[in-house]
Parts: C-alpha cells; structure tokens; sequence
C-alpha cells in the first residue's frame, strides 16, 4: 500500500523532521513511485542527517544500504561522500571498503579505488569477488600480469562460479 506507506513516512517527518529513516524511506518510496528528483531530495537529506548522526550512532549498516539507494538511483556523488563516512568509521570493514572501491570505480577514479580493494583482499585474501574487482582495477591502472595472476588464482580456486566466470 503505497499511499498508506507515503503517509507513514510524512507523519513520522511532521513530529521528527530530521529522522534519517523516514527520510530516506520516504525518498526510497517515491523514486519507486516515478517521482525521482523529488524521493533524490529525500534521500540526499537523508544522507546528510547521516553525517550528523553519525558522530554519535556510528551505524554503518544504515549508511551503506542508502549509498546503495543513491548509487542506484543515480547519486553517486552522495554514495561517495557516504562511503568516504562509513570507511572513516570503520576502516576495517570489508563492506565499506569495498562499496567505497566499487563507487569510485563506477566513476572511472581507479588509481583511488585500488588501495580499498587492495585493503578488502588483505582481509578477505579468499574471496574470488574481491579478488575479481582488485585485478579490474590492475587490469585499468595497465598492471596487466597482475591482473592476469589475480584472474588465474580466482578460476583455479573455482569458489564461486559466478566469480569464476567473471574471471
């Protein structure tokens, strides 16, 4: 129920006009609803309740899954700065870590995306998807053998085969 979910999230900004949830629902909500520049400002101000709050809630989880929502909606300047947050929160997260490598990647901005994926195959030296995304970034940056290494190890380890076939 669309409009009774619309109407969940307004009622919530009338009494909380800050709450980053509800924003970003409400944004989520109508980008799916045709109404992309309206639910982007949504989700933008949602991004930069985030900020805020973050100095005292440090939740990752919520500002990696609305860097997702930017990301897919077009943003990715927010998803960046987003992840550029989380990866000072918690420089050891492979998840933000790796959302940080895969943004600026989408960007063309590969010689900064390399040193995140790197960090993501130090700590997770196994993962054929990590693995895949660091020889990318070789292959781009023109680290062609060790790209090809990189590739080579992934298909050898057959760990996962939709890796494996992208390798």
């Amino acid at each position: 129920d669309v409009a009774a979910t619309l109407h969940g999230f307004r009622q919530v900004l009338a009494i909380q006009p800050n709450h980053a949830e509800a924003l970003a629902g409400l944004g989520q909500a109508l980008c799916w609803q045709q109404q992309r520049r309206q639910g982007l400002t949504y989700l933008q101000q949602a991004a930069r309740q985030l900020e805020i709050d973050a100095r005292q809630h440090r939740n990752i989880r919520f500002i990696l899954e609305l860097a997702e929502q930017l990301h897919h909606w077009g943003d990715l300047d927010t998803a960046l700065k987003l992840t550029e947050l989380a990866v000072k929160l918690e420089p050891d997260n492979p998840a933000a870590l790796n959302n940080r490598a895969l943004y600026l990647t989408r960007v063309n901005r590969f010689a900064e995306a390399l040193p995140y994926a790197t960090r993501v195959c130090e700590l997770r030296p196994d993962d054929p998807a990590c693995n895949n995304m660091l020889a990318v970034l070789e292959a781009h940056l023109k680290r062609f053998p060790e790209a090809k290494q990189r590739f080579r190890k992934v298909i050898a380890a057959n760990l996962n085969l939709r890796q494996t076939a992208r390798a």
